[in-house]
C-alpha cells in the first residue's frame, strides 16, 4: 500500500467508526502512515544520494515548525 491508499482506508474506517460508535471525536490512528512516510523519506534520501538520518531529522523539524506556526496563528479558522 502507498500513502494515498493508507490515508483513504484510514479515513473510511475512521468515518465508519465515528458513525457506529457514537463517539465522533474519538481519534482512530494507526502507525502505518508513519511507517509509509518514513519509507518514502528513505527512498527520497536514497534517490538524492544523501544520508537518511540527517535528512529525516530536518524533515521532522520542518514539519514541527509548520505545526507550531499553524497552531500559533490558529490556521483552522481559515477552513471555515
Amino acid at each position: 500500500l502507498g500513502p494515498v491508499e493508507v490515508l483513504l482506508s484510514t479515513s473510511i474506517t475512521g468515518t465508519i467508526f465515528a458513525i457506529f460508535s457514537g463517539q465522533p471525536l474519538c481519534i482512530v490512528g494507526v502507525t502505518g502512515p508513519v511507517t509509509i512516510f518514513t519509507i518514502s523519506v528513505f527512498n527520497l534520501a536514497e534517490g538524492f544520494n544523501i544520508d537518511f538520518l540527517p535528512f529525516y531529522c530536518w524533515t521532522q523539524l520542518w514539519a514541527a515548525l509548520f505545526h507550531i506556526i499553524l497552531a500559533s496563528i490558529n490556521a483552522c479558522e481559515l477552513i471555515r
